[in-house]
């Protein structure tokens, strides 16, 4: 069983000069489960705090947590993406409580990091920050809103990219995984069109395995499906949008795609899903892709 993601709550009146603003950390260790690490990132005043939270070893990062609850120095808080609830005792510069999941306990003791959490070992949020929801890069600027109670769930290496490509989780499970590539680089204002009129050919040879980016891009008998392929504007900027499809093991699965090119940045979004599910899905897609704002 894997057990999720928890951050800190807000502070007791007596206790309200210890300021929680910054990050915490701390290590899930369950019966019959490896230990996972957990760092959490609060931000604001003790009397209006707002939190993340990340499981490096399960690669999860920005998940967001609702329902935080203080009674005295007793502090009580959910996770809905995961399920999870928390209880637990502010004690000096610790948070000592019990996280449960399904019915089974783990005890989980939160310390304040009094250094980067990269230099302990644990990874920072150095790539993106998310806010209330606003996805922002980095590395290229690019920022979006990510479908309500979505999150980031890790970042795969790209060899021409050095920021990776990042991963996000729907936590309705709809779909199999939406991905953002987002790269800083100059093209020519008079070479974009000529850019974007290839991505399509580069999809479908990717998805064939003849660009040389290994098994994870490949899928059999893909195609661009009919009628899909749309020249537009995103953020005010040239973009393609399709939808390819394939079959695998009788099932028939389907991806949104969107490619958004400008002089300074390359980005691409892909949403993969059972074709059944892909209307549900094709709203919130949407509605990404229009709050973005490409540098």
């Amino acid at each position: 069983m894997k057990f999720p993601l928890c951050v800190l709550a807000i502070l007791s009146p007596v206790l309200a000069w210890a300021n929680l603003a910054g990050d915490w950390a701390g290590v899930i260790a369950a019966d019959s489960q490896a230990p996972r690490r957990i760092v959490v990132h609060i931000t604001g005043p003790d009397s209006a705090l707002r939190g993340t939270a990340d499981s490096p070893d399960q690669r999860r990062y920005g998940v967001p947590v609702e329902s935080i609850i203080l009674a005295g120095a007793t502090v009580e808080f959910s996770v809905p993406a995961t399920g999870a609830q928390y209880s637990g005792v502010l004690k000096g510069s610790a948070i000592v409580g019990t996280l449960t999941q399904g019915g089974v306990e783990a005890s989980l003791v939160l310390g304040r990091i009094s250094k980067d959490p990269l230099a302990a070992g644990l990874p920072a949020e150095s790539l993106y920050s998310l806010q209330n929801g606003r996805y922002h890069d980095n590395l290229s600027g690019v920022e979006f809103d990510l479908p309500d109670g979505w999150f980031v769930t890790r970042t795969d290496r790209d060899t021409p990219n050095p920021g990776g490509d990042r991963v996000f989780t729907d936590p309705s499970g709809k779909a199999m995984v939406m991905t953002a590539f987002m790269l800083k680089t100059d093209t020519p204002a008079e070479s974009i069109s000529k850019a974007l009129a290839g991505v399509i050919p580069h999809q479908i040879a990717m998805r064939a395995g003849v660009t040389g980016q290994g098994p994870l891009h490949m899928q059999p008998n893909y195609k661009i499906r009919d009628g899909s392929i749309e020249q537009t504007y995103i953020g005010g900027h040239p973009a393609i949008r399709a939808i390819g499809e394939y079959q695998r093991g009788g099932k028939s699965f389907a991806e949104l795609l969107a490619w958004i090119y400008t002089e300074h940045t390359r980005t691409y979004f892909m949403l993969r899903a059972t074709a059944e599910n892909l209307p549900d899905l094709q709203a919130p897609f949407d509605e990404m892709l229009q709050s973005a704002k490409v540098p």
